[in-house]
């Protein structure tokens, strides 16, 4: 994916009006994408991209994916459907994603070698 330099002077990757850190790799992007515009709720656990090892929160990792607003549009975590905002992900630092719903699956993207 092309890389897209923002007014702030960083590079991103820009998919569909959404705007990811220049690190995500492209497979995280589609996947969230996809859920994006599916709605799905996710649980995400963050942690090195390098190494796999799951730096354990436990803390706002789960909701589903939204936008900002602005000139550069992050992915959000929006918690609730009837939330009006909610924190950045972190895009880059994602080494496991799985439906937070057991009726929906289970593991949508693990880190190859994913450890906690």
């Amino acid at each position: 994916m092309e890389l897209t330099k923002g007014i702030d002077g960083k590079y991103y990757k820009v998919v569909n009006g959404t705007w990811y850190n220049e690190d995500t790799p492209d497979i995280i992007i589609r996947k969230l994408e996809n859920h994006r515009a599916m709605g799905s709720r996710i649980r995400f656990q963050w942690g090195d991209m390098k190494t796999g090892k799951d730096w354990g929160d436990i803390n706002d990792v789960e909701g589903r994916i939204g936008r900002s607003n602005g000139q550069i549009k992050i992915p959000l975590l929006i918690n609730k459907r009837t939330s009006m905002g909610g924190g950045g992900i972190l895009t880059a630092n994602i080494v496991l994603m799985k439906y937070s719903n057991k009726k929906e699956g289970g593991i949508i993207w693990i880190h190859p070698n994913y450890h906690k």
